[in-house]
């Protein structure tokens, strides 16, 4: 999401909004994966805006997010 942006300033809150809702419009759209974009429209929008990187289903397991 902020791979061309400054990697030291935070995304803009009406960017992660915009996130979010792309993502819930997406879960609507694609009853398959609906569960998995719903999740990803609340967590992506706050860990964006903490800083923290974008998790996906299979980074759930870490406790650190590194790869073992």
């Amino acid at each position: 999401m902020w791979q061309v942006t400054d990697p030291l300033v935070l995304p803009d809150p009406r960017v992660c909004d915009r996130l979010r809702f792309e993502l819930l419009q997406l879960s609507d759209l694609r009853p398959a994966g609906g569960a998995l974009l719903f999740a990803a429209s609340r967590a992506w929008p706050r860990d964006a805006l903490a800083g923290r990187p974008l998790r996906t289903p299979a980074d759930d397991g870490d406790d650190d997010g590194e790869a073992r």
